[in-house]
């Protein structure tokens, strides 16, 4: 953190293993962000040891090693963090609605380049920390935003009829239907 006005930045987390992205929430109380499953101590070794696979099958370059992701709080007036989810899937894109009630979520099994169509959306309540899986298709959903009511939000998704990885479509859903 650092004041606008200039100063010296202020480390608030130190999570281990790393954070991929975040949001403030709206009142600026607390910070979601997403973060990768830790390694084991005997897991740290063997990555040490080289153990750190590129799967050369994946995108021009090869791709790194995936670890399942989950979405964590970190409150700004006790400094402590708090897990929210503990699934088996990656984190890919999050958004926390205006109220800071809910979080909306996509969550694949696995990061393979090609296999986006995998990822499903899930809404989380914050309080008591309910994941409820919102989709079962074959569409790619991405670009979460929500309503300012709370009580929608638009996402972008492809067909899951005919398995276009291509173009798509805007969506708006209810969360309470």
């Amino acid at each position: 953190l650092i004041p606008t006005k200039g100063g010296e930045a202020v480390q608030l987390t130190e999570h281990r293993g790393g954070i991929n992205s975040y949001q403030w929430s709206n009142d600026s109380s607390s910070i979601i962000f997403s973060a990768d499953e830790p390694r084991s101590e005997e897991e740290e070794k063997e990555h040490e040891l080289g153990a750190d696979p590129v799967f050369v099958d994946e995108a021009p370059n090869g791709k790194e090693e995936a670890r399942f992701s989950n979405l964590w709080a970190f409150d700004l007036k006790s400094e402590t963090e708090t897990r929210l989810t503990k699934a088996e899937f990656i984190v890919n894109e999050f958004s926390v609605s205006p109220d800071g009630s809910r979080v909306v979520l996509t969550g694949a099994p696995d990061d393979r380049t090609n296999y986006g169509y995998m990822s499903e959306l899930y809404l989380l309540q914050v309080n008591s920390k309910k994941l409820t899986r919102l989709t079962d298709n074959l569409a790619t959903e991405e670009s979460l935003v929500w309503a300012p009511d709370s009580k929608t939000f638009a996402y972008r998704a492809t067909s899951d009829k005919d398995l276009a990885l291509y173009s798509g479509y805007f969506w708006v859903m209810d969360v309470e239907s």
